[in-house]
């Protein structure tokens, strides 16, 4: 799919099925004239609750909330190619309702500056073990060219873009999964699911509860990821944690940076396998 048809739908399937139905705040969107877009809750709660929490069919769910009349309106004119990758999108956020799916978007502000409103997290509601694939966790990418890479960049708009050291090119990366936050000793990481989708594979055992991370980079969060706000460096005091130096040069310019610093850049992400791309 095309980057910028992903991030339009990404846009309204967050805003409809995580903001508008189960997060008090609203997550982070790829196009800044995104309108905020309101279904009636309770004619997607008892299709949420009919198909999936009560037999497990996402599919049958996806087909009920595209026979609304506000869907066919969205969709009216679109390929039946690109209506067929909406609704597989729109899986992908309905399957968070699963309830064996073994995770949940919550609200952090570990990585919020002050006066910033809360960010997105994703939490574990089971115990996972190494080797275990959370498939229901997951995302879509699209290949970026490069001066579509470029504008994201000016636009301070890269806060979801990968670079695939397997395709050496940058890539879109939307979907639930893109929720998942950075930890220097991550429990879990990207692998391919499918022709063009990814989702996430334990590596180390997880409690229920407990949040879901994976590693961006080295580098994602500054040199060395010095800005980096992770548990793991707040447990090793490194990262934003790392005591100051006595000098005061030193201590003046890590205020400075600290003032500036971002907390998303992108992620540098190397594949199991080949995601066909």
């Amino acid at each position: 799919m095309e980057y910028s048809l992903l991030s339009r739908y990404d846009d309204l399937l967050a805003d409809i099925f995580l903001d508008g139905l189960h997060l008090w705040f609203r997550t982070i969107k790829m196009n800044a004239d995104h309108s905020e877009r309101r279904l009636p809750s309770k004619q997607l709660i008892n299709i949420i609750r009919n198909h999936i929490i009560g037999r497990n069919r996402v599919t049958d769910a996806a087909q009920e909330c595209l026979n609304l009349d506000f869907f066919k309106d969205y969709l009216r004119g679109v390929s039946q190619k690109d209506k067929s990758a909406f609704g597989q999108h729109m899986k992908r956020y309905l399957s968070m309702y699963v309830p064996n799916a073994g995770f949940e978007i919550c609200d952090t502000r570990r990585y919020s500056q002050e006066g910033e409103e809360a960010q997105a997290c994703v939490i574990a509601t089971k115990d996972w073990s190494i080797g275990d694939e959370i498939k229901m966790c997951s995302g879509m990418i699209a290949v970026l060219a490069s001066e579509d890479d470029d504008e994201l960049k000016r636009q301070n708009r890269d806060f979801s873009v990968m670079f695939s050291t397997r395709k050496n090119c940058s890539c879109l990366f939307l979907g639930p999964a893109r929720f998942m936050n950075h930890d220097c000793d991550s429990n879990c990481k990207f692998i391919p699911l499918g022709q063009a989708a990814i989702t996430l594979k334990v590596v180390k055992d997880v409690k229920c509860g407990d949040e879901l991370t994976s590693f961006y980079g080295d580098q994602y969060f500054g040199e060395d990821n010095c800005e980096c706000r992770c548990v793991t460096c707040e447990r090793r005091g490194n990262g934003f944690f790392k005591p100051p130096e006595i000098e005061e040069e030193i201590v003046e310019e890590q205020q400075e940076v600290s003032a500036r610093r971002s907390t998303r850049k992108r992620k540098a992400v190397s594949y199991e396998g080949n995601i066909g791309l």
